[in-house]
């Protein structure tokens, strides 16, 4: 009966002596704030990407031109105007450094005897810029979905160094463009963009012959969100 009586006692005993350790330690330890999937991520409201697109046929659309090859590089600014659960659009500016447009051309060579002439063909190229001041696009998905499809348009001009399609053309062309790809994220802030464009740019009537160039583009870009 003593031995249950002092085993009793010493339970009791170091239950008190231990208890306020526990406590105080508990007090001094950081608490831990519960987790909300709102803090899983962030809202990045910012895209700086660069991308490359060459043209793969001139499906003529709207023009009759054949033929005509475009390649264009570019840097691009995104800014999220809105965003729900599954889709976000955003306003995008695009600055086109380089635009270089390829043309099958055809000239006339005098033989040596000066009986006749041979018809030399081959491509020729005319290089340029331009600027997309005004673009909308809405992509659907979240940053949880590795794949994001997506649809763009913009307008904005391609200039080049001499007049283009034809010599009695301009310089100075209007373009706009639409299309559709997908987005894969390779990190919270990295993503890969494939897609393609409806392009189609012309002087709209400006000069004394207005023939324009539609082009099937095929493009891919890499962004960087903050």
């Amino acid at each position: 009966m003593s031995f249950c009586v002092r085993a009793v006692f010493l339970s009791l005993a170091g239950s008190i002596l231990i208890s306020p350790a526990l406590r105080a330690q508990n007090e001094d330890s950081p608490r831990r704030e519960p987790f909300h999937p709102i803090h899983a991520t962030k809202v990045l409201k910012n895209e700086f990407t660069f991308w490359g697109a060459r043209s793969s046929g001139s499906p003529q659309v709207i023009t009759e031109m054949k033929d005509q090859r475009l390649f264009i590089a570019g840097l691009h600014y995104g800014r999220l105007l809105a965003k729900r659960r599954n889709a976000s659009l955003w306003y995008d500016v695009e600055i086109i450094p380089v635009a270089i447009l390829s043309q099958p051309t055809v000239s006339y060579r005098p033989w040596a005897n000066g009986k006749g002439y041979s018809a030399v063909r081959y491509r020729r190229y005319t290089y340029g810029g331009g600027l997309s001041p005004v673009g909308f696009r809405a992509v659907f998905g979240n940053r949880s979905w590795p794949l994001r499809p997506y649809i763009d348009s913009s307008v904005g001009f391609l200039s080049f160094t001499r007049p283009v399609p034809v010599p009695n053309a301009r310089r100075f062309n209007f373009e706009f463009k639409f299309g559709s790809g997908f987005e894969l994220a390779q990190r919270k802030n990295r993503a890969v963009r494939m897609g393609f464009w409806l392009q189609h740019f012309s002087n709209h009537g400006t000069a004394h012959l207005n023939p324009g160039v539609d082009s099937f583009i095929v493009y891919m870009s890499y962004s960087f969100f903050r």
